[in-house]
């Protein structure tokens, strides 16, 4: 028997490259999610988990540049929330040319389901959306059409 003073490795070689770290953290960077960085790579999911596992700077950076994704849309949906001002443009064209334009300044208004989105992720004891149903009315109205034909006056 032999012994091998400088084994080989087994199995393919890895993907995992400088390259295919920047091309991770752009996509990560913009908010997609991880499934769609593998399909972008060419790679399983399995193997992403496992880079991260081998590499914990790798990890480390990944869950950063997840962050930084997250916190760009928390600061969005907070603006929309509150409302915010923003620079425009206003153009006036004759005959497809333009003829003048003007910068200004518009405002737009607290979104209603922004607020909603916020508070009730923010503050869920006291946002809750809840749907109540008085079960007793209900029964009440059920069993006086059931025995005496009789409806309620909101039912007509």
């Amino acid at each position: 028997m032999t012994s091998r003073s400088n084994p080989k490795k087994r199995g393919r070689k890895t993907k995992f490259t400088e390259e295919v770290k920047r091309v991770a953290e752009v996509l990560l960077k913009q908010g997609l999610t991880q499934e769609v960085v593998c399909q972008a790579l060419n790679i399983s999911e399995r193997s992403f988990t496992r880079w991260k596992k081998q590499h914990p700077e790798f990890c480390l950076a990944v869950d950063g540049w997840k962050k930084e994704a997250d916190e760009k849309v928390e600061k969005a949906l907070y603006h929309r929330a509150i409302g915010y001002n923003c620079k425009d443009t206003k153009f006036a064209t004759y005959e497809g040319q333009i003829t003048d334009k003007e910068e200004y300044i518009k405002h737009y208004p607290p979104d209603t389901k922004a607020i909603e989105l916020w508070l009730t992720n923010r503050k869920p004891r006291d946002w809750k959306v809840k749907a109540e149903v008085n079960v007793n009315q209900v029964l009440v109205k059920r069993t006086r059409k059931l025995f005496d034909g009789s409806v309620e006056p909101d039912e007509e």
